[in-house]
């Protein structure tokens, strides 16, 4: 398979991971205090959003940027999804709206 269509892929990979790792930095609720050390879902937000950074980085060396940067707007999309799920934020036909558009954009 040709090297721009796995950092295409890679790509859609990262977005996920990232929309993941929105919603761990809201559920974490994080306090600056010393309990900021034991959060774990501050630490989780920490390991999927790094982890998207590596994707992102090896997926620009063998795809164009023109091209993937536009599918990192996926993460909007995921973000809504995975936020009705997690978060029990209701999944209104704005946000659906306002998603497909970012995406489609």
């Amino acid at each position: 398979m040709d090297p721009k269509y796995w950092a295409m892929l890679a790509m859609v990979c990262a977005a996920a991971l990232g929309a993941g790792g929105q919603i761990m930095l809201k559920q974490a609720n994080v306090q600056f205090d010393a309990s900021i050390i034991t959060n774990w879902k501050l630490w989780a937000f920490g390991a999927l959003y790094g982890t998207a950074l590596i994707i992102n980085i090896v997926a620009y060396r063998y795809g164009d940027a023109s091209v993937l940067y536009r599918i990192v707007a996926l993460s909007y999309g995921f973000t809504i999804i995975l936020a009705s799920i997690f978060l029990q934020e209701p999944l209104t036909a704005m946000k659906v709206i306002g998603g497909l558009t970012v995406v489609a954009g």
